[in-house]
């Protein structure tokens, strides 16, 4: 099930940002789309932490690194 749920979503992205990049492969501005609170919510903690850390390789910051042991940590 989770396995089906991945490959939906990821069709779906690979299907969003062929729209946004257009014919010629350039932004047409931003790529992608806003995470909403509730789909935050449905993420594994390690889930959490790679978007994290992917937020920061696409937008080159280098910051702290977090692990799940630290969002669960933020839970409490």
């Amino acid at each position: 099930m989770e396995a089906q749920l991945f490959m939906t979503e990821w069709a779906r992205y690979a299907s969003t940002i062929t729209k946004q990049l257009g014919l010629r492969g350039k932004p047409k501005g931003e790529l992608g789309e806003p995470l909403d609170s509730q789909s935050v919510e449905m993420l594994k903690d390690d889930q959490v932490v790679q978007l994290y850390e992917l937020m920061l390789a696409a937008k080159g910051l280098h910051g702290d690194t977090i692990t799940a042991d630290d969002v669960r940590g933020s839970n409490k």
